[in-house]
């Protein structure tokens, strides 16, 4: 597998339309699509909302939609894979962005739960694609030694659209109304992100007269890489597994974490409110440039699979040592700088897809992968609340993460001595 890993520097000064055309329609359609899926997080907390749907005082069925999205985007990464080796990545990311704005728009005009519920298991459906199609796009238009800042690309487009998208509910909401909200969020979709993926992508560069010659046989050059396998040959790889595990691992880890950090941060650290959102909004800027790092040094030097390790070890020492730091500003500065490699890490892992399969079969290879992960994790945000009404403390929270991270660490290491 060594010479997977080796790169070549490609020529430089031509004019590119894989990072001018192709790169921002998937970083915008990864940012909107991550504004709609953070949006939820801010309505179940509006009164009137709530008042409206007759959720006060059930928690659970609050809690249930946020699941019940989880799940059907699970189930949606699985089936998205397929179609998309199957229409190609052009027409499948558009038909599903239009279907997606649809149960955007349904959940806004929503007079029952039952429609409410219904309208996010089908937004979960269709935003299903993102992470299959965008690593479609990727293989077939970028070259091996462009990978990792391709899928940084992209990949940050969702780390910035979770940055922003709180703020960008609840200003819609506080103008509008919760049900505006969503109509907004449905019109972004179909006059943002369906005109740039309609007319800046095609399914790859031999469709595309806009590219050149030159810039064509740079992609040609590379693009090839891995040789071609089967779905079923890359499914009987065990080396694929582990990187389902780990990411599954790091899946975990995310949403177990992400959705009680606020809670630690005000209870167990005694930050303010704002203060709290203060520290969250510096983490996800750190970690866009974390990301970026990363991606760039594995597209340099290769050897994806360590670097993935050693951010993900890195993650899990800073969590535990900062967590567990008296000092309330050294110890979440450590915490954040460590979670930066986890979040560099999961960026990573999509990169290391490439490696095991060609451009025609990606669609399935990062679908699957997408959907096992996100299935497996669903349950992690109950898990880590019941650990908390346990215990009363994050104490465990923080050993039992640590302990998935340096496990994601391993299991991203064992690839390494194939050469990935």
């Amino acid at each position: 597998m060594s010479s997977v890993q080796s790169v070549s520097p490609m020529p430089v000064g031509r004019a590119r339309v894989r990072w001018t055309r192709v790169g921002p329609a998937l970083f915008v359609a990864t940012a909107v699509a991550q504004i709609d899926k953070i949006s939820i997080a801010v309505v179940i907390a509006n009164a009137a909302f709530l008042r409206t749907m007759g959720l006060v005082g059930h928690p659970a069925v609050v809690g249930a939609l946020v699941t019940a999205f989880l799940a059907a985007y699970g189930v949606g990464l699985f089936i998205w894979g397929f179609l998309i080796d199957a229409l190609g990545p052009r027409r499948a990311a558009v038909i599903a962005v239009i279907l997606w704005s649809v149960m955007l728009a349904w959940g806004g005009l929503s007079t029952s739960l039952g429609e409410l519920f219904a309208s996010r298991i089908g937004l979960g459906l269709t935003e299903g694609i993102l992470f299959p199609v965008c690593n479609a796009f990727v293989a077939r238009w970028f070259p091996w030694s462009e990978r990792g800042r391709a899928q940084s690309f992209w990949f940050n487009g969702a780390t910035i659209g979770a940055a922003v998208g709180g703020a960008v509910a609840t200003a819609l909401i506080v103008a509008a109304g919760w049900r505006a909200m969503f109509l907004v969020l449905a019109v972004a979709g179909l006059v943002i992100v369906v005109p740039m993926l309609w007319w800046l992508t095609r399914d790859d560069p031999d469709s595309d007269p806009r590219v050149s010659e030159a810039e064509r046989q740079e992609i040609r050059a590379q693009v090839a890489r891995p040789p071609a396998r089967p779905v079923g040959e890359v499914l009987r790889d065990y080396r694929y597994w582990l990187l389902v595990l780990a990411f599954t691992l790091n899946n975990i880890f995310f949403w177990g974490w992400q959705s009680w950090m606020p809670t630690y941060l005000i209870h167990a650290r005694h930050f303010s409110f704002a203060a709290a959102g203060g520290v969250t909004a510096l983490m996800f800027a750190l970690e866009v440039i974390a990301v970026v790092a990363m991606a760039a040094a594995t597209d340099r030097i290769g050897r994806r699979a360590w670097w993935g390790a050693l951010g993900f070890a890195a993650a899990a020492v800073g969590l535990f040592v900062g967590g567990h730091v008296p000092a309330l500003g050294v110890g979440v500065a450590i915490m954040i700088l460590g979670l930066c490699g986890q979040q560099a890490s999961a960026g990573n892992t999509q990169s290391l897809i490439h490696s095991f399969s060609d451009a025609r079969s990606m669609g399935k290879a990062a679908g699957i992968l997408n959907a096992v992960a996100n299935l497996a994790s669903a349950f992690a945000p109950a898990l880590i609340g019941a650990m908390i009404g346990l215990h009363s403390t994050f104490s465990g929270v923080l050993w039992f993460l640590s302990l998935v991270l340096l496990a994601a660490a391993l299991s991203t290491a064992l690839l390494a001595p194939s050469g990935y």
